[in-house]
């Protein structure tokens, strides 16, 4: 499914208002304000423009020789200091010049930046998206980037910059796609590569600080940072509760152990700052594996499924709700091991069966438990939980529609059972 989701077309810029002929307007408009030295062919001169725009004098040829469009960043420059330019003359700039500019913003689409911009590739990335951890949306994604998440320098024989990556296992790669379109990114642009069956991964490099500004301030490390986290700083976590809340379950579901409410972390100040913001009565506790120590923390049932009732759009195969004892516990974990044929619900399958053919269920079932079923299991738990089903004409149109890909199916199941 994943490989699907990065072959998407990127988006293109279009130009139906072209910078030549925005030059080409702009001088023509400018004759009236400026001297007969500064004019040729009724029409201000090229190297007069590009002073007045505050740009070398070979400016204006070169781009209207180059026909290279205008991004808003210059755009922006060169309004600023054509205003600027006149103002020194004794003239203000006319309604109709502001109108040529507001057209040719509003007509296009611009990059934002001039030089190399991580916007030039990704136009919708939010850059700013972390800057303010005010949804429990983004406080989601926040946990689960400080559990699955990293920020590298690279060292380069230019510029240095920064790497930002964020990996998770195979079956949960849902998540990769989920975060992609949350923040925007671009996924032509996005490097996504599996460095064995299991694991896959995307990288994206940055020149800018802003994002990785953003992050830092939020008690993310540069570098190897499992050991140095610290639970980030949402002011009042009384009043912020629900933020708090969305935070663990995102970082539950990139390193928490399905079934239970614990997570693990090699930074015991990390689980301890949790445990006493949070009046865990469990300790914070060690354990080993073969990359070392690392520290483990049992939130308890009532927390865990809290954290479920806060926020809906989390993992799928992680949301089991828990009961206090250890022996329930052990009858769910028993229990859903036995249902492996079949995984959604009676509240799920209730809707599913308007909106894709039993094939399509079967498919999606595949995608999200990572557990293989055929149309007939499908079929035959409509009738054993005794759901409404469409009539032979409402599911012929749903045939109709025909064989819909994996990722398709996906955003169908995302907006029927999160959007409604």
């Amino acid at each position: 499914m994943l490989e699907d989701y990065f072959s998407i077309k990127e988006k293109t810029n279009k130009f139906n208002y072209k910078a030549v002929e925005f030059l080409n307007d702009i001088k023509i408009e400018l004759v009236p304000l400026l001297s007969p030295n500064d004019i040729y062919a009724a029409k201000v001169k090229n190297r007069v423009l590009s002073k007045l725009f505050g740009e070398t004098e070979s400016h204006v040829k070169s781009k209207i020789s180059d026909k290279t469009e205008i991004s808003l960043e210059q755009l922006q420059s060169y309004l600023s200091n054509l205003k600027v330019s006149l103002k020194k003359k004794g003239r203000e700039i006319p309604q109709n010049i502001l109108k040529l500019f507001e057209r040719y913003k509003t007509e296009n689409t611009l990059k934002q930046y001039t030089y190399g911009s991580i916007l030039d590739k990704h136009p919708d990335f939010n850059i700013n998206y972390f800057k303010k951890i005010d949804t429990k949306e983004k406080a989601y994604w926040l946990g689960w980037l400080f559990a699955e998440g990293w920020l590298s320098l690279i060292k380069h024989k230019g510029s240095p910059y920064l790497e930002w990556g964020v990996g998770c296992k195979k079956k949960e790669e849902i998540l990769l796609i989920r975060f992609i379109e949350a923040i925007g990114f671009n996924p032509k642009y996005v490097e996504f590569d599996s460095p064995n069956k299991d694991f896959v991964r995307i990288r994206i490099s940055f020149t800018r600080m802003d994002f990785p500004n953003t992050l830092c301030k939020l008690r993310w490390n540069i570098g190897k940072k499992s050991h140095r986290i610290e639970l980030p700083d949402f002011k009042n976590i009384s009043k912020n509760r629900q933020l708090y809340l969305a935070f663990l379950l995102g970082f539950f579901d990139g390193d928490g152990e399905t079934g239970t409410s614990q997570i693990d972390s090699k930074s015991k100040r990390f689980l301890e700052q949790i445990k006493g913001n949070f009046n865990i009565k469990y300790e914070v506790r060690p354990n080993k594996n073969k990359d070392g120590i690392f520290w483990r923390l049992t939130l308890g049932a009532e927390l865990f499924n809290e954290m479920l009732d806060n926020y809906q759009k989390s993992l799928p195969s992680k949301r089991i709700r828990l009961e206090e004892h250890q022996e329930k516990i052990d009858r769910l974990k028993n229990l859903a091991q036995s249902r492996q044929k079949f995984m959604f619900t009676k509240e799920q399958l209730e809707k599913l069966v308007w909106y894709m053919t039993y094939e399509e269920i079967a498919d999606l079932h595949f995608e999200i438990f990572k557990v293989k079923i055929t149309e007939r299991t499908v079929k035959k738990w409509v009738y054993k939980m005794e759901i409404a089903r469409p009539t032979l004409k409402e599911m012929a149109q749903i045939r109709k529609l025909g064989k819909r890909s994996p990722i398709d199916i996906y955003k169908i199941y995302d907006k029927i059972l999160y959007h409604h």
